[in-house]
Parts: structure tokens; sequence; C-alpha cells
């Protein structure tokens, strides 16, 4: 069994000086439809996915939660109250999938656009190892800098990449990590798979894709619709 945990609790404060403003980002409407229902619907298309968790905050459950029953997504089992930060609200959707779960694919609500086949593809790859993510190749050249903004040296990109999700962890693995390491360090972690490092097992990459964009500020708004646009010329 496998199920999709999407993470989308967070305030969207950079995007406050946007017309559509709302306390929750994934509220906001791209051509006519809110981003989470672009997001909801990839998992709901994916035939490797079984079930669908949601953690949203409080205030967008009572105010969201039947116009999202009306999405139509007939795997959303639950949607679950987060926490102050992502890591906390997806260690409490974490105690909320079904027991026989095997694999959790962990996503960010504010990535609408990942494809069903990296979707398909990244849990795959959980098979082997039973950790996998999502991650694209760096373009730009890295520089490190000191606390001046001075730069104190040139990083070989090759090393590097740039972190997607969705993160897919066998069930055991993804909670032991939270619960030895999460909890500990007080949900500080931006991804699952620094976590499940720090536990020492192997995390299989798979490459991602440049439109698997996360939705942060206005100007990605932009980029969205085109995204959109582009994908309705393909179908």
């Amino acid at each position: 069994m496998v199920v999709a945990l999407i993470a989308g609790a967070g305030k969207g404060n950079r995007m406050k000086h946007h017309p559509q403003y709302i306390q929750n980002k994934l509220f906001i409407n791209i051509k006519g439809k809110p981003i989470i229902f672009y997001t909801l619907n990839r998992f709901e298309e994916c035939n490797l996915i079984d079930e669908i968790y949601l953690v949203l905050d409080k205030e967008s459950i009572e105010s969201q939660e039947k116009d999202i029953k009306n999405f139509g997504i007939k795997k959303l089992k639950k949607i679950i109250v987060g926490g102050k930060t992502r890591g906390e609200s997806v260690y409490k959707g974490l105690k909320e999938i079904p027991r026989e779960t095997k694999f959790v694919s962990i996503h960010d609500g504010a990535r609408p656009f990942v494809s069903k086949e990296k979707i398909e593809e990244v849990i795959k790859g959980a098979y082997d190892t039973g950790a996998s993510i999502l991650a694209i190749p760096l373009f730009d050249t890295l520089k490190e800098i000191d606390g001046n903004n001075y730069i104190k040296g040139t990083l070989p990109r090759e090393k590097y990449v740039r972190v997607q999700t969705p993160q897919v962890f066998k069930t055991e693995i993804i909670k032991e990590a939270y619960e030895k390491l999460g909890v500990k360090e007080g949900f500080k972690n931006t991804d699952e798979a620094s976590l499940v490092e720090k536990m020492g097992h192997k995390i299989k990459v798979i490459w991602g894709e440049a439109s698997n964009i996360k939705i942060t500020t206005p100007f990605d708004l932009r980029l969205a619709e085109i995204i959109i646009k582009e994908e309705e010329t393909w179908t």
C-alpha cells in the first residue's frame, strides 16, 4: 500500500504582495482552480497511489474543507490539522496514515505540476533502498559567501542537485527518522531526506522535471499559468 501525504499547512508569507493573497497560498486560483486542486489531481491520476492524506492549517480546513471535498478526489481519505512547521505537519500526518501503509510519498502541496510518471518513478526507486527522492541538476555557478556577503569560494556544481518532491520512504524508515531526530531537533528539517540521511540510510535520486516548480512567489504564479497552457496544448 502506497499513501501520498501532501504537506500544505504553510502560511505563504512571500505571497503577501500578490492581489489574490490569502493566508494559505494553496487556495490561490490559477486559471480558475486553486493550486491544491492541481496537486491532489496528480496523485489521484497515479495508479501506484492508493490513498491521499492532506495536511492543512486549521483555518484553511474550517474555510475550505467543503470546497476540497467537491474537487472529486476519490483517493483523499482525510484532511489533517498541521503544526507550526513543515516538519511537524508531516509528523502529524504520519501518525494518521493506515498501519498497513508500506510506502509514504511525501509531497509539497505547492508543487502542482509533478507528472504521474515521475511519481511512479520515485515510488519504484524506493523499492530498492527504502528511500528515494526527485532532484534536478544545477546549471548556475555556486558561490560560498561569508557573513558580510563576500565570496569565500566556488563550489563544484556537479556534486550538487536541487531537491524536489515527492520523496518516498518505507513507512518504518521515515517514522523512525522523525521519532528519533525530527522530534529531538524541533522539526526544523525542511525536507524528509535530511532526517533519513542522518539515520544512515541510502537514498536513491531520480531525475525530476524543471516543470515541477514550487510555487513560492508571485512570479511563480506566472510560470504556473505558462505550464498549464503548455500542458493544455499537449493533451
